[in-house]
């Protein structure tokens, strides 16, 4: 006997199934209406914009993902709803919300993930190789705490928190004694009353930095700069930063001081990536921008020279993450030449940078949650053959172990078997979250112990906006090698990628003879085209 069908459940199902139609078509019709956004000011952050459609794409299934990302980011209100996710969350009594704790007194603190022991160790023996090579050189380390420790008296009850205090003592403790080991921890605990860290943001405040550099220049046999020396103005008091950002939080408004000088400074600020020369410090347009520490030096650029007044016949290197963009004006009077070089941007070779500019100080000055958590500090292994560690090989494609990034990130590279002139970039991502990067590489080619850069023939596209890698997935696009970098000879070549806007990611590939990877370009080592 066949069944009845209940009439009144197949007219809730179709106006259920229209219901859901209808908000898909308002869905596309409100985007539609409203268009494209190329950041979103909630999350500090650039979003997907509508990606080129092509067949190759397509069949390996990157054109779906790139598609996918891009129906997220673009969303209707999605700032909106990212606001009331964290509302929710914080009146379900919730007090962590995408790694950042809500503390108390409306301070927001990013969690700091320790890194492996074996990759600390490297890290030591690089640092150390690298002070031995230069020892006339006058060598610092300042590893600066975060919120977490100086300020975890306001941390959530039972936070896990790894100590950055024994991570200072352990990590020091294995350096060479050619360095300065600057420890600013017991003296921002002393001063842990004082606005040294943002409320709101993941920087050290210039109060900060200008504490930090008493340490220093008491180790270097200098005066500490005093504050008389000084006029603190006032030129913000709405700073949201990157923690609010994160967190989705809204917290009052940071205020944004900056330590003038009261007698003035000659100075010239050289940032040949931006084509650009400045007599100051400080870019005041950023002060009405969203992410107002912008302020100090406009950001991080692979390489700043910086010229002074100073007497004194020192240059100071320092290898530095944001940090030391507040840190660097305390410097001016006792150097008459400062470089700054950002590893993690930086692709030439820190050696002879060392000896173009007769560096005779260096400080690296770094957060301990950036020294943890990016490995760009290894670049300074180059050229001082070291002892190669092996690396893991696959299908012919060799990854830099020292640089594959802890949490599961990798990059893979290599020619197509069927076109031998595109390259296979693969990012491999075993995460819980996603991550960011652009199609644009670094491409290098191995000249004895150093890697010469390939400069590129026709642009990559630097102003690709960031793509997002789903979870537990791996994403793969090629790159023209010769429409980019014209012919290229045989040899063993790398490329870089940087994912996240910290971690850089490295892999090898071969052309030529190579047994693993057979693939050759058209051209040949005669074309002067080629490096």
């Amino acid at each position: 006997m066949a069944k009845r069908r209940n009439p009144q459940l197949r007219i809730y199902r179709r106006h259920l199934l229209w219901l859901f139609f209808g908000l898909l078509l308002g869905a596309a019709l409100l985007h539609a209406g409203m268009g494209d956004r190329d950041a979103s000011i909630v999350e500090n952050r650039v979003l997907k914009g509508r990606p080129a459609f092509s067949m190759a794409a397509f069949a390996r299934g990157a054109y779906q993902k790139e598609l996918m990302t891009y129906l997220e980011d673009q969303f209707p209100f999605r700032d909106t709803f990212i606001k009331m996710k964290a509302k929710v969350e914080k009146l379900v009594g919730r007090q962590e919300n995408n790694d950042v704790y809500i503390a108390s007194r409306d301070t927001l603190i990013g969690k700091f993930r320790l890194d492996t022991p074996e990759d600390l160790k490297e890290k030591q023996r690089v640092l150390n190789a690298f002070a031995k090579a230069h020892p006339k050189v006058e060598m610092s380390i300042l590893l600066a705490p975060t919120k977490a420790e100086v300020l975890k008296n306001k941390l959530p009850p039972l936070a896990p928190e790894p100590s950055q205090e024994a991570f200072l003592h352990s990590f020091y403790g294995g350096l060479s004694s050619a360095y300065h080991k600057i420890n600013v921890l017991p003296l921002f605990q002393e001063h842990h009353d004082q606005p040294l860290y943002f409320r709101a943001d993941h920087h050290w405040t210039q109060e900060g930095a200008f504490l930090a550099q008493k340490p220093y220049l008491s180790a270097l046999g200098f005066s500490p700069r005093t504050r008389e020396e000084y006029d603190v103005r006032k030129v913000a008091e709405d700073f949201q930063g990157t923690l609010s950002a994160k967190s989705g939080v809204s917290t009052p408004g940071d205020v944004l001081s900056l330590f003038v000088p009261r007698k003035s400074e000659d100075l010239v600020v050289n940032l040949p990536e931006a084509r650009k020369k400045m007599t100051s410090f400080y870019q005041m347009d950023y002060v009405e921008q969203k992410d107002k520490y912008l302020v100090f030096l406009g950001g991080n650029y692979p390489l700043v020279r910086i010229s002074t007044s100073s007497p004194r016949d020192r240059r100071l290197l320092i290898l530095k993450d944001s940090y030391a963009n507040a840190f660097v004006p305390f410097m001016t009077r006792d150097f008459n030449e400062i470089t700054l070089l950002d590893l993690r941007y930086f692709t030439g070779n820190v050696q002879q940078v060392v000896a173009d500019y007769l560096i005779t100080d260096v400080l690296i000055l770094m957060n301990v949650e950036t020294f943890n958590d990016d490995d760009s500090i290894l670049n300074l292994g180059d050229g001082l053959n070291l002892q190669e560690k092996p690396s893991d090989t696959m299908g012919g494609v060799h990854q830099d172990v020292a640089q594959r990034k802890k949490e599961g990130l990798s990059l893979l590279a290599k020619t197509d078997p069927h076109d031998p002139g595109m390259l296979l970039v693969r990012l491999q991502n075993h995460t819980a979250s996603a991550a960011q990067y652009q199609r644009s590489i670094l491409l290098e080619r191995q000249e004895g112990n150093r890697w010469q850069k390939i400069p590129t023939v026709t642009p990559q596209e630097p102003s690709d906006p960031l793509h997002s890698l789903a979870s537990e997935s791996n994403d793969e696009y090629a790159v023209d090698l010769k429409k980019q970098y014209g012919a290229l000879s045989e040899g063993v070549y790398r490329v870089t990628q940087i994912v996240n806007q910290t971690v850089r990611l490295t892999a090898e590939f071969s052309l030529g003879g190579s047994k693993e990877n057979k693939g050759s370009l058209p051209g040949n080592a005669s074309d002067p085209k080629s490096p």
